[in-house]
């Protein structure tokens, strides 16, 4: 992923309210530091549950094909 990237997909995130964004100098040198809001923590959650019930359904839906194939 490039910088520019990157940027626009935080920038996507943050007008979401799912990332907050803090700008700062240290010793002179700007750091950006970025946090998941808990807006932003409970969409990921939301979305890590529905990859895990996807997988269950492919694991439930390959385990009945295994079983019919091997009663052919």
């Amino acid at each position: 992923m490039t910088d520019g990237n990157l940027s626009g997909h935080i920038q996507r995130m943050e007008a979401a309210d799912a990332v907050s964004v803090e700008k700062q100098f240290v010793d002179r040198r700007p750091q950006t530091t970025y946090e998941l809001t808990e807006h932003g923590r409970d969409t990921f959650e939301s979305h890590v549950d529905t990859l895990e019930a996807l997988l269950e359904q492919l694991e439930r839906d390959g385990s009945e094909t295994d079983g019919d194939a091997s009663s052919e």
